[in-house]
């Protein structure tokens, strides 16, 4: 018993080492701290420093809803621990959670299903490149991904051993979740029907009773929800609207949202590929008309109407009411030659 214990716990720690030295490879080999990263370490950075939620521009600081709260208040923890604006340490905490979040997946499985199961979903958390490869961007995935683990595994314990502990630590992760990110909310959805459903017996283990359960969900519910009564406050004392996540289109009210430019891109974009080459470069930088993939023209008339329109558009890389228009023109044309594709 003893040897195969002792064979358990290296496995473990083999794991757990083979995962660190790939996150660290990748922190190495391909840091990313541009675009979003910065933008939220501007958020952080103004909180700490001038108590003002929001983005410096030329004209100053001014308050923002762009981005919700939960991870400019991880980054202004991390900057006031290691030193401001210190990316590296960040991606050195979120090496640490993503790990946590392996050893939560593993445990997971452990409980409902078997302990040579939770080695293998270990094994796959520790190595999957998909998932490691965030700890090397400052953004919100980690700690998201964190958060669906210990929602999950907090789900498991408190089926098992229902009160106020497992409850806690379910509603935060329910609550960090959405306020890392507006789809995080969708954990709440998940979570909180399957706390009501686990009061079904399942084998040999005690279930709480349906009134219980009901209560748990509701109390779950109500404390996860808790959190957003002061951001929703702030955003109606601040911008005069009732805004408890992030806006659609990440614009503070009373921004140009650029609906053309939107509505073209949504007649041919289904990939990160060009979300990231052309639609990020929204606003901001040029598009190259070799970024788009040929889905993204009709005919060669519209080829060359494409063309001429970007041509105009990177002379200033700026999406002005009039540029605006021209791609909303453009739009219409490809939905009416494929309202359905659209």
């Amino acid at each position: 018993m003893q040897p195969a214990r002792s064979r358990h716990w290296i496995s473990v720690l083999l794991a757990i080492a083979a995962g660190a030295a790939l996150r660290l490879w990748f922190i190495h080999a391909y840091p990313e701290v541009e675009g979003d990263p910065l933008i939220y370490g501007d958020i952080a950075k103004n909180w700490l420093q001038h108590g003002v939620y929001g983005l410096t521009t030329d004209q100053g600081i001014h308050p923002t809803l762009i981005r919700l709260p939960g991870y400019p208040l991880f980054l202004a923890i991390c900057f006031t621990l290691f030193g401001m604006e210190h990316y590296h340490a960040v991606m050195f905490a979120q090496t640490a959670i993503d790990l946590g979040s392996c050893l939560l997946i593993a445990a997971l499985v452990r409980r409902i299903w078997s302990s040579r199961g939770s080695m293998v979903a270990l094994w796959l958390a520790a190595l999957c490149p998909f998932t490691a490869n965030y700890a090397a961007t400052p953004l919100a995935e980690t700690l998201s991904i964190f958060c669906v683990a210990l929602g999950f595994y907090s789900l498991a314990r408190l089926r098992e051993k229902p009160g106020i502990p497992w409850l806690l630590s379910l509603t935060f992760a329910i609550s960090y979740c959405a306020l890392l990110r507006p789809d995080g909310a969708l954990l709440a959805v998940a979570i909180c029907p399957a706390i009501f459903l686990c009061s079904r017996p399942t084998g040999n283990a005690p279930a709480p009773t349906r009134r219980r359960a009901l209560k748990l969900t509701i109390a779950a519910g109500v404390l996860s929800a808790v959190p957003f009564v002061p951001w929703t406050a702030r955003n109606w004392r601040t911008f005069h609207v009732f805004q408890p996540l992030a806006p659609r289109y990440a614009m503070d009210p009373g921004d140009f949202t650029y609906p053309g430019f939107n509505r073209w891109v949504k007649t041919w974009c289904v990939d990160l590929v060009s979300t990231s080459e052309v639609y990020w470069n929204g606003n901001s930088d040029k598009i190259e008309i070799k970024n788009l993939p040929p889905r993204a023209f009709d005919n060669t008339e519209q080829y060359q109407q494409t063309r001429q329109l970007l041509d105009d558009y990177n002379q200033t890389t700026t999406l002005s009411p009039d540029i605006d228009a021209r791609f909303e023109d453009l739009a219409e044309q490809r939905i009416q030659h494929s309202a359905l594709r659209y």
